[in-house]
């Protein structure tokens, strides 16, 4: 019995035995190895695949590039441009609508060429999206019923001093001295956010009358 047959303890470790046929491996650890192996060879050739695969990619992509039918060449082959509505040649010189069509300087303007683009529309548009409705006019009335309120309470305060200023009871006259205090500032904070709500309704009445047409 030649040497390849003798059996001695795989060199991994693992306590089975092994041959020097199988590298001194035992029957699974040399399964394992031999699969690591095979793995690490498929790996190279995909790996070596997608780099011919991106080569040839990027070779088409410069064929592509320093082909004749791009650039200036195919520039020049393009149809020249033509007016719209009377045909003529309009070169670098063109004119855009924004109702889609290409003109020359005679046909530029919309009454020239029949244009069907509402200007109109577009110009309400613009308006309402750069010019929002100022809703002043609740500011406005909630603010003339809180001072009506206010002033109905400042004129029972009047009397209510008058009348207690008589029978000289002077801690029910201060605190309605102090009361009127209270609404008399109160009052000055609503005549001023109604003189800011009267300012915006007089800004924008012309604004808001194009608006509902």
């Amino acid at each position: 019995m030649g040497s390849e047959g003798i059996q001695q303890l795989c060199k991994n470790g693992c306590g089975f035995f092994g041959t020097s046929v199988t590298m001194d491996l035992c029957s699974k650890c040399y399964r394992d190895l031999r699969g690591k192996e095979e793995q690490r060879v498929s790996d190279k050739k995909a790996s070596t695949a997608n780099l011919d695969y991106d080569f040839r990619v990027f070779k088409a992509h410069v064929a592509s590039l320093l082909s004749p039918s791009t650039g200036f060449e195919s520039m020049g082959k393009e149809a020249p441009k033509r007016c719209s509505s009377c045909n003529k040649k309009v070169g670098l010189v063109a004119f855009p609508c924004r109702c889609g069509a290409t003109l020359c300087g005679v046909h530029r303007y919309p009454e020239e060429h029949e244009c069907k683009f509402d200007f109109k529309a577009a110009g309400k548009d613009t308006i309402v999206r750069d010019n929002p409705v100022v809703k002043a006019d609740k500011v406005l009335f909630g603010n003339l019923h809180k001072l009506a309120t206010d002033v109905q309470l400042m004129d029972l305060v009047r009397v209510m001093l008058n009348n207690q200023s008589r029978s000289n009871s002077m801690v029910t006259v201060w605190i309605l001295q102090l009361w009127a205090s209270v609404i008399s500032i109160t009052l000055q904070r609503h005549v001023q956010i109604l003189n800011a709500a009267s300012f915006l309704l007089d800004s924008v009445p012309a604004r808001n009358n194009i608006l509902r047409q």
